[in-house]
């Protein structure tokens, strides 16, 4: 894994950025995400120092990603809770089958 040196712009703020050659572009993204929200946070609020804006995007954005984080585990608990109800039908269908061939052999 090679690294690479990119420079990104945050307000008119220049930083460095070192990240891995093949995250360099999933990096440029995040940098204009962020970009955005601290736009916006900056032209609807009331906050001018670009430390605060900062702060108050990734606290958005951090509040964002958690809401998705229990969305997904939330759907994703119920994909397990179907999987389980069908593996008991069919153990239910296979008890009924051998009870089935149990009543005619008595």
């Amino acid at each position: 894994m090679s690294q690479v040196h990119i420079e990104v712009s945050l307000l008119g703020r220049r930083f460095a950025v070192g990240c891995p050659q093949e995250e360099q572009e999933s990096l440029v993204a995040a940098v204009a995400l962020l970009e955005q929200r601290m736009l916006t946070v900056r032209d609807v609020g009331r906050v001018v120092e670009v430390d605060k804006i900062a702060i108050i995007a990734a606290l958005n954005l951090t509040h964002d990603y958690l809401k998705l984080m229990r969305e997904y585990e939330a759907d994703t608990s119920g994909l397990e809770i179907e999987q389980i109800q069908r593996k008991i039908e069919a153990m239910n269908e296979t008890i009924d089958q051998a009870m089935l061939e149990q009543n005619r052999l008595f």
